[in-house]
């Protein structure tokens, strides 16, 4: 069939480093705001893209500009046919954070026992506080980790997730800002050097109640597909 012409501004997440990219588009014509999406696969190689790095608060170039002008996208990348993009886009985010998440625990986990044998060689574990906020960060971390499982079990048993992985998002996101909060605190004004990771990391965190969906986001899936309240 004929190609698909698409034509775009937008941001992305490792667009510097990638090949390919999901994307969703649709005729300038279109009845309803959900109607009408077409999922397709993009070649990133082709020279009607343009990917331009975003330096972040961090330093880091994470997050790139994208332009597409007339970047083409053979039929055969096309996923799911033309016009149910929206089905297709919704299963690959509810995908994504299940996947996601099961990672993030991981890593959540890892960062805190690094603070937590930090706070014990610098003595700060003894400040009755600064245990108490190390106890909050450990039962929100092994929540989330059995909220991975469940997500992953649900993809197992039932072949793909379900909504509460919005929750799981949210929680990792609040949770992982207290965490890189309480290592800067804990660390001291070293932690703000250029050298020690905990400064990185602080910075870093501010997006993540932002990137994959921002929390509000995140909180009306939960309020209108989990616990069934009207929209507002």
């Amino acid at each position: 069939g004929t190609d698909v012409a698409a034509a775009a501004a937008g941001a992305a997440t490792g667009a510097g480093a990638a090949t390919g990219a999901a994307a969703t588009g649709a005729a300038e014509t279109r009845p309803k705001k959900h109607q009408g999406l077409t999922y397709m696969v993009l070649d990133m190689e082709q020279d009607a893209v343009d990917v331009r790095p975003l330096v972040q608060l961090t330093g880091s170039p994470e997050f790139n500009e994208l332009f597409l002008t007339e970047a083409r996208v053979p039929q055969s990348m096309v996923v799911g046919g033309v016009g149910n993009g929206w089905k297709v886009a919704l299963t690959t985010l509810m995908n994504e954070r299940a996947g996601l998440a099961f990672f993030l625990q991981v890593r959540l986990r890892q960062a805190l026992d690094r603070l937590v044998a930090t706070a014990q060689e610098n003595g700060r574990s003894e400040d009755p506080v600064v245990a108490d906020r190390l106890a909050d960060l450990h039962l929100r971390t092994e929540a989330l980790r059995l909220m991975a499982w469940k997500g992953l079990t649900a993809i197992e048993q039932y072949g793909q997730p379900g909504p509460e992985g919005s929750l799981t998002k949210w929680l990792w996101s609040e949770t992982n800002q207290l965490l890189v909060q309480l290592a800067v605190d804990v660390v001291g004004a070293d932690a703000l050097s250029a050298e020690d990771r905990w400064g990185y990391e602080l910075l870093r965190a501010r997006g993540n109640s932002i990137e994959g969906g921002t929390t509000e986001i995140q909180k009306s899936i939960i309020a209108e597909r989990v616990l069934g309240l009207p929209r507002a």
